[in-house]
């Protein structure tokens, strides 16, 4: 599952942005997946991430909302840092 070419790695790195979160689907845990959002600085750098971590028959029950959830909760902390909106805020 790991991405290990380059171009591949760059492409994946470019969805991930676009998107505002990245999945780990039991690259790093057999038998879990994960979830993870940036939170921002109100200078708009990532100071941290929320990540959900999950077994993966729960996960993907519930993908949407746990990524919705993520995505929400990070912009939350985000603004809790001096507001900065993300785009997919």
């Amino acid at each position: 599952n790991s991405v290990r070419d380059p171009e591949e790695l760059e492409k994946h790195l470019v969805r991930v942005v676009d998107q505002g979160y990245a999945i780990d689907r039991q690259e790093f845990s057999e038998g879990v997946n994960c979830v993870s959002a940036p939170v921002f600085s109100s200078e708009g750098k990532v100071v941290a991430s929320l990540t959900i971590s999950s077994p993966t028959a729960r996960f993907v029950r519930n993908e949407d909302f746990l990524i919705s959830t993520t995505v929400q909760t990070a912009a939350n902390a985000s603004k809790m840092l001096g507001g900065f909106k993300s785009k997919h805020d």
